[in-house]
């Protein structure tokens, strides 16, 4: 029998088009959705056997302190610090600031793993009140390290299960073990605490924070009102995502900010702009697409304050974008976040579970945090330095990228006189600093790093007073504005490339300050890259044998090791 012409070209089409179409069910789920794209859990009917939703009250047992006599347990009188907080907090610093160490508390999630590392954040504390969620389950063993934490360092430990086990029912609401226990560290050190504090400091267990710069900015802010801060935002798959949803603080209401179009009209921006083009576009063209730009949630996106405080309808942009629908931004839990008492009195530790129970496989604590804080009604408010300087990226304070090189090593810029006017700012302003522990070869290592980097902080700030002064301490009984970025914008710009350039290189592209010191800054590192050249060559001709790298010392970057 002969086949018609074409017949089985036809036949061969319809086997490939079934064949896709099999594969394609098997990859929805049966409404339609992606199964791996799913976050938001409709019932219970679809759980694995054995699992099961655990029940809010049940979830509201964990996080319990042994031997906590009540809300409030642990309040600053009870600091192993006595009353008057760090030893080298400056009595000045209160008087300008208004906030002491009592008035804060910290709180993170950690395990049995990297206990040595969350215990390192005694060397940025000192002393002030900390709350560690962690996964250690036995009774002695948290009773030792309440004992200990009680001890001069002003701890409090409390367990919570790990996502996957049967704790949480063995759904995981987030990706990774610790999630849901991150997520939940913070209700649970307010219901330790009570409002026996003003601000709580949270983050990853690596995270460090500088106390006096905190003070700075959360001086021109009130406590009562809901509050999150952060400017290192989740959004579109990256962060820090200078376009994520956000608001200004309400009292940058009466400065002059810039528009859109002044934003996207600068150097570092109109590189952004060309590169995401394929052929290349014009000058003349990426500078009229800024002219014209529209906001666009992720893309093309700047800040308005908001009064009282940030909503999603205040984040978001006034004219939607309906291709580009507003949704939650999602704080860099490693970066830091800072947390208003009024915040827990505006959302219930009740309910944030229960929308934490709602999701499963988010990535990440953090992303858990931000979703649920959306989703009571709260979004992020950015401290704002970043949008005063039109989205430069040396400018994030919430462990910006492009300043780490001074922010580990401030020693090292200080003394080789490195320490340009750039440095000297990200030094008096960073929030945070993400310590990054588990790229170094061991917990013990990236602890050690912690506690350096710490020290050399105190040391580099003293350094800094005695030499440039600060506020009210040359004289003065002024406070400056926090974050003012006019007087360094200048001292050098954004790497040519955009923010990719200025984030991969840190702090190393130091420049100098200013024109006049340029050649002085280039022939320094020209005669110690010859230094150690000739100190290389002399080992290798002696034949001395040099210890193998500890990851500690040396100018070691988190992930070397």
């Amino acid at each position: 029998m002969e086949v018609p012409p074409g017949s089985t070209r036809r036949a061969g089409v319809r086997l490939r088009l079934a064949l896709a179409l099999a594969l394609l069910g098997c990859l929805l789920g049966p409404g339609g959705e992606a199964a791996s794209s799913k976050k938001k859990r409709s019932s219970a009917s679809g759980l694995e056997p054995g699992a099961r939703v655990v029940p809010v009250e049940e979830l509201l047992e964990y996080g319990k302190v042994q031997g906590a006599t009540g809300s409030g347990s642990s309040s600053g009188s009870s600091r192993g610090g006595g009353s008057g907080g760090r030893a080298d907090e400056s009595p000045k610093s209160r008087q300008l600031y208004g906030l002491t160490d009592d008035d804060f508390v910290y709180a993170t999630g950690t395990c049995r793993e990297r206990m040595l590392l969350a215990k390192s954040t005694r060397a940025w504390r000192r002393g002030l009140r900390g709350f560690f969620l962690t996964d250690v389950n036995d009774t002695a063993k948290l009773a030792e390290l309440n004992a200990e934490g009680a001890a001069g360092h002003a701890e409090a430990y409390a367990y919570f299960p790990n996502d996957g086990e049967p704790g949480l029912g063995g759904l995981r609401h987030g990706r990774m073990a610790g999630d849901t226990r991150a997520a939940a560290a913070p209700f649970a050190a307010y219901r330790h605490y009570g409002d026996s504090f003003k601000w709580m400091l949270y983050g990853d267990d690596d995270t460090l924070f500088y106390l006096d710069a905190l003070k700075h900015m959360l001086s021109e802010h009130d406590p009562e009102l809901p509050l999150a801060f952060s400017d290192n935002l989740w959004y579109d798959g990256r962060h820090p995502n200078p376009h994520a949803p956000r608001c200004l603080p309400c009292g940058m209401t009466h400065e002059e900010l810039p528009t859109l179009a002044e934003v996207l009209s600068t150097p570092h921006m109109q590189a952004q702009i060309r590169k995401g083009f394929h052929p290349p576009i014009s000058e003349e063209v990426a500078m009229e697409i800024a002219r014209n730009a529209t906001p666009s949630p992720g893309r093309k996106f700047v800040p308005r304050p908001a009064c009282p405080y940030c909503t999603p309808k205040d984040a978001c942009p006034e004219v939607p974008d309906p291709r580009r629908p507003c949704k939650p931004s999602g704080a860099h839990g490693g970066a830091g976040m800072v947390f208003s008492v009024g915040l827990f009195r505006h959302v219930a530790f009740p309910d944030f579970l229960k929308c934490i129970t709602s999701l499963e496989e988010v990535p990440g604590g953090d992303y858990l945090m931000s979703y649920c804080l959306w989703q009571a009604g709260i979004a992020f408010t950015d401290p704002g330095p970043i949008v005063r300087a039109r989205y430069d990226p040396r400018f994030y304070v919430f462990s910006g990228n492009a300043v780490m090189g001074y922010l580990f090593d401030p020693i090292g810029m200080l003394t080789h006189g490195r320490c340009d006017a750039l440095c000297r700012w990200a030094m008096r302003n960073s929030l945070a600093l993400h310590v990054m522990g588990r790229h170094y070869r061991s917990f013990r290592v990236s602890s050690m790093h912690m506690w350096g980097v710490a020290y050399a902080t105190t040391a580099a700030h003293e350094w800094l007073q005695l030499t440039y002064g600060g506020d009210g301490e040359s004289g003065s009984q002024t406070k400056r504005p926090y974050g003012m970025v006019d007087d360094v914008r200048e001292a050098r710009a954004p790497a040519a490339s955009g923010e990719g350039k200025a984030d991969s290189d840190g702090g190393e592209q130091d420049g100098a300050e200013g024109s006049d010191g340029a050649s002085e800054a280039e022939e320094r590192k020209r005669v110690s890259r010859r230094s150690r050249r000739r100190r290389r060559r002399l080992h290798s001709a002696e034949g001395a044998e040099m210890p193998a790298a500890s990851g500690w010392g040396g100018g070691s970057r988190p992930g070397e090791g």
